[in-house]
């Protein structure tokens, strides 16, 4: 569910063009541009100002407050969650939400159909952060379904077959149960249908096209097509450098690729890209690219830089537990390859401190305690 968030995040800083015209005054569709604008450069509190005032203009539709709802998304995948972000998270989607219920008389026009969806989709993602999972099944469930709607909409086809495709997509790999659950609660989840829905949204997308080559990407990655995925990621990273999220996708497929001094290359060029980044939101990204070079370093088997790096990330990921987490159990795993296990174990005894909310990271803890890391694949 994550990554059909992500998608909504991304999708969104880019598709407002597509409704503004049939939605909004030109003053207010300027305004949204301008909000998307600083969105894009991680200039959170101006766009959120510019969307506060949107919310208070456009009273009675979910756009404004959809808008809002990502922005507190974007600060917690730059700079981590805080109570502040999450709480802004939850009220800014439960007023899409009831405004999307108010204005539910609207649905048969595409634009409201489409951004009650999203609101949906994002009251489903909230309610999955507070651990409501059958309420988080159910909003998906009505989120997907005006999004099917959508996908029989000329204006809104392309577009909403990416999002319908990315749940078909990412949904069919996630574990057993909460396949059970969606299908049962939402609709079934078909790998096969969600790479055509995203196949068709790369080639046919007027206003999603990046982020449809994007989710094709990682969905290449994840079926170890990887000179395709790739291809993909290259591209995007070409074409918006300042992006880092798409020079981290490249990096995960160098590694898939066994290309590891290619990846190495990668990645300290973007680390340093990173550090001399002015825009203050960026610098929440350092610790991931210390992570990824830890993982990079542990290939190359240089295991003091990987411990250096891995060690930097769990340091300074305080906003970010899960990725503190599996700093700290992947230092343990260094430990375990240089054959000093009782660092290793005290790595691992670590992992269970941390509130970072991962069943699989906490049975990778107690399992390498026992016995020893050996080089098996994670994650």
């Amino acid at each position: 569910m994550n990554y059909l968030i992500l998608t909504l995040t991304i999708f969104l800083l880019t598709a407002a063009e597509s409704f503004c015209g049939t939605l909004l005054s030109p003053e207010t569709a300027g305004q949204v541009h301008t909000g998307i604008n600083q969105l894009y450069d991680l200039n959170f509190d101006e766009a959120e100002g510019i969307f506060t005032q949107i919310a208070a203009t456009e009273s009675n539709h979910p756009i404004g407050c959809v808008y809002l709802a990502l922005t507190s998304i974007g600060r917690t995948l730059t700079k981590g969650t805080t109570e502040k972000t999450t709480a802004r998270f939850h009220a800014y989607t439960d007023m899409a939400v009831k405004r999307a219920l108010q204005s539910k008389n609207s649905e048969k026009a595409s634009w409201n159909l489409y951004y009650s969806g999203v609101a949906y989709i994002l009251k489903s993602y909230s309610e999955g952060k507070q651990q409501n999972y059958i309420d988080s099944l159910r909003w998906l469930k009505r989120g997907i379904s005006l999004i099917n709607r959508s996908c029989k909409d000329d204006k809104t086809s392309a577009d909403a077959k990416m999002l319908l495709g990315s749940y078909q997509y990412f949904t069919s790999r996630m574990p057993w149960y909460f396949r059970f659950f969606a299908s049962l609660l939402v609709e079934p989840a078909n790998k096969n249908v969600g790479i055509e829905n995203l196949e068709y949204a790369v080639s046919h997308s007027e206003f999603g096209r990046i982020e449809s080559e994007m989710l094709i990407s990682i969905a290449y990655l994840w079926d170890d097509q990887y000179y395709t995925a790739l291809s993909f990621a290259e591209k995007l990273s070409v074409e918006h450098p300042e992006n880092y999220c798409f020079g981290f996708l490249k990096q995960e497929i160098l590694l898939r690729q066994r290309k590891y001094k290619n990846a190495l290359n990668c990645a300290t060029n973007q680390l340093v890209n990173i550090e001399y980044d002015k825009r203050s939101e960026i610098n929440g990204l350092i610790v991931n690219q210390h992570y990824m070079l830890g993982l990079i370093y542990t290939k190359l088997k240089y295991y003091d830089a990987a411990l250096r790096n891995f060690a930097f990330a769990f340091s300074f990921a305080e906003n970010k537990p899960y990725l503190k987490a599996w700093a700290i159990l992947r230092q343990g795993t260094v430990y375990d390859l240089k054959k000093q296990h009782s660092r290793a174990r005290d790595c691992y005894a670590v992992v269970k401190t941390i509130h970072h909310n991962s069943d699989l990271l906490d049975a990778y803890g107690q399992k390498f305690a026992a016995i020893p890391y050996r080089g098996e694949p994670l994650e």
